[in-house]
């Protein structure tokens, strides 16, 4: 038995038309692009340039009926008496799929999100992942499922990480305080304070050789008074 695109090949009338009619069909149907949340986004095989090589596929029906034929004879010492898969052949025209991923990636990437504490809730909020669609990885997954009549495939996204975490941001908290929850815009102005002092001091250690030189601001200098009562008692 012969199959074209998963669907038995009728045995009476025409065997080319038969099958030109069921790979019509396959064409212009939908393949699902597979998400990494799960969900799936349906397009139209046709509506990305898929076209049909109709010399191809009289080819195959005419070897594939031809018991002596190299494809048939190693389908039969392979999978004798398995039905016969018929090999699609749908070409893509690159500039269609491109321009209709590219609508798909505008709809789809999203960026990611570092964690921040929600001023009106007063809650730290959980970083979020972002997304990024790979056209030409997709566009290579979808080429090579028409080949084999599958009706979907894992779209190739990239995954973009945030640069804070939820958890980066508790260590911060815990460090500075619980005052810092209770107060969203001196969290912020902590964080970005100590984040810019501890990089600059690395900064000015590098330069000079050895380990970061202590705020001198953050010492407590003699007041005028004490060093004159100093100095007196030092005279006598």
């Amino acid at each position: 038995m012969l199959r074209v695109a998963g669907q038995p090949l009728p045995p009476q009338g025409d065997a080319i038309a038969n099958a030109l009619d069921l790979v019509r069909r396959y064409a212009t149907s939908e393949i699902a692009l597979k998400l990494p949340d799960g969900s799936a986004k349906k397009l139209r095989r046709n509506v990305l340039g898929a076209e049909i090589d109709r010399a191809r596929l009289a080819k195959y029906i005419e070897e594939a009926r031809d018991a002596s034929s190299p494809l048939r004879r190693a389908h039969d010492l392979k999978a004798p008496g398995a039905p016969l898969d018929i090999p699609i052949p749908l070409t893509l025209d690159a500039d269609i799929a491109i321009g209709k991923l590219l609508d798909l990636k505008a709809e789809l990437d999203t960026a990611a999100t570092d964690a921040y504490v929600d001023l009106e809730a007063k809650q730290l909020k959980p970083e979020k992942i972002g997304h990024r669609l790979d056209v030409y990885g997709t566009l290579a997954r979808i080429d090579e499922a028409l080949q084999r009549g599958a009706d979907s495939i894992d779209a190739v996204v990239e995954k973009i990480e945030p640069k804070l975490l939820a958890s980066q941001a508790r260590q911060r908290e815990v460090r500075s305080g619980p005052r810092l929850l209770r107060d969203p815009l001196l969290a912020r102005s902590e964080i970005a304070r100590s984040d810019l002092q501890f990089t600059a001091r690395g900064v000015a250690a590098r330069r000079r050789g050895g380990a970061p030189r202590p705020d001198l601001r953050l010492q407590r200098r003699p007041s005028v008074r004490a060093t004159k009562r100093t100095d007196i008692a030092s005279r006598r």
